[in-house]
């Protein structure tokens, strides 16, 4: 009943069902695919890479990649044939999930080489970057912590930031849809322990 996990982050069963694996787990829970079947799959070049949350949207499904050096990092690809639609280059991928609202999709990059995180807007269809916020928290780890939330006409962004040991700063951001204006921006803690 369950399948062992390879290097291949994505599987179509035969029932149409897309599930995500990571080789470094290993191991698909019970409600995985219930056939050794593979449709299709996406092979991870390189182990020391970490793929966000699959997002399904019609007959396509999009994902990203944070870590390692693979560019581009940020995929879309028939959720049918498994035959990739497009791919773009995000900074150094996100580590947090993408939001599609409307004709487009919503993605948290942090770049490790400068410690810059910002969101991003790409065309679903063509992949092309629409817009970002630029940046947004400049830290050595842990930046854009949340996916982006669309809200009637807003998007919505978490940040964390380490300022010392024993001291961090969360944000919220509220962002106009092409990511153009800044709204609000609402301290959430200030926190010294």
């Amino acid at each position: 009943k369950n399948e062992q996990a390879t290097n291949d982050f994505f599987h179509k069963d035969e029932y149409g069902n897309v599930w995500a694996c990571t080789g470094d787990m290993g191991y698909v829970a019970e409600d995985g695919p219930q056939t050794n079947k593979t449709l299709w799959m996406f092979d991870n070049p390189q182990m020391n890479q970490y793929i966000q949350s699959p997002v399904v949207s019609g007959d396509k499904v999009y994902f990203s990649i944070w870590g390692g050096s693979l560019t581009p990092n940020l995929y879309c690809y028939n959720i049918t044939t498994g035959t990739q639609e497009w791919s773009q280059t995000i900074e150094s991928g996100a580590r947090a999930g993408i939001t599609i609202s409307d004709d487009s999709l919503y993605v948290s990059s942090y770049n490790s080489q400068t410690s810059v995180g910002e969101v991003f807007k790409v065309d679903l269809e063509t992949g092309a970057i629409e817009g970002h916020t630029g940046e947004l928290v400049k830290v050595g780890t842990y930046g854009l912590t949340s996916t982006p939330i669309i809200s009637e006409d807003s998007v919505w962004i978490n940040t964390y930031k380490e300022v010392t040991s024993s001291s961090v700063e969360t944000h919220l951001y509220e962002y106009s849809l092409d990511l153009a204006e800044q709204k609000n921006k609402i301290v959430i803690a200030n926190t010294t322990g």
